[in-house]
């Protein structure tokens, strides 16, 4: 554990935040360098040194800064997911640090943060990428789907879910192997509320994606991959 000093991409300090989990020794400052993106959950910027990417996250309400005490915040539940995924065979980002935000009880931008590596430096692309693009194979959609399915599927054995599930969370080699970002998932001791919550995940995803992205036929193989049953037309 440690103090890490969160600053702008011209020095200025943001944030400071503790430190609590991290492969390496890591410099006690953390300078962002050109943004990503910036939107109301989170904001991700590559570091400094352009090899690694910062993502920091805001809350959204006060349950979300009462949630850092007992490791339950957005930020402890991505990082936990990509650890479940990993344990399931599953590729995520590698993750070399982690922190949170102090004091917890103040009003700061962020609730946490943690630092991951750069899938595009290894030739990674976002599916959704690949899915609007005209050039893209059918062969190779339907191996994306088939991958992405098969992760979701191994999620769910374990009463799993990952509910926030989109084709921009998930990034792809040429070869259409893929890796999961953004981790945050959700366990159910009950089965049926855990079938319950997969059904609304899938519906929000075709809902999401069917006006520029699937094809009917891929839309009825993905609710026949993890539902098995029907769905509501969209």
């Amino acid at each position: 554990m440690g103090i890490v000093e969160f600053s702008s991409a011209q020095g200025q300090k943001i944030q400071t935040f503790i430190r609590t989990n991290q492969q390496r020794e890591r410099s006690a400052v953390l300078q962002a360098g050109k943004l990503i993106l910036d939107h109301k959950p989170s904001t991700v910027t590559y570091c400094k040194d352009g090899k690694t990417i910062i993502k920091v996250i805001k809350p959204r309400n006060w349950k979300e800064r009462a949630k850092l005490f007992w490791g339950h915040s957005r930020v402890h539940k991505e990082t936990r997911g990509a650890r479940i995924f990993n344990q399931l065979g599953l590729k995520t980002p590698d993750i070399y640090e982690m922190g949170i935000a102090i004091p917890f009880f103040f009003k700061s931008e962020y609730i946490g943060y943690y630092v991951m590596s750069d899938l595009t430096q290894r030739g990674l692309v976002p599916v959704l990428d690949l899915f609007c693009r005209s050039d893209t194979s059918n062969e190779m959609r339907m191996t994306l789907l088939a991958n992405i399915c098969d992760g979701l599927k191994r999620l769910r054995s374990r009463n799993i879910v990952f509910t926030d599930f989109h084709l921009s969370n998930v990034f792809s080699d040429p070869e259409g192997n893929i890796t999961w970002i953004d981790t945050g998932v959700s366990y159910y001791f009950s089965h049926r509320k855990m079938y319950s919550k997969l059904k609304s995940s899938v519906v929000r995803l075709m809902q999401y994606h069917k006006d520029f992205c699937f094809h009917p036929h891929e839309m009825s193989y993905i609710k026949k991959e993890l539902l098995g049953t029907a769905v509501p037309q969209f």
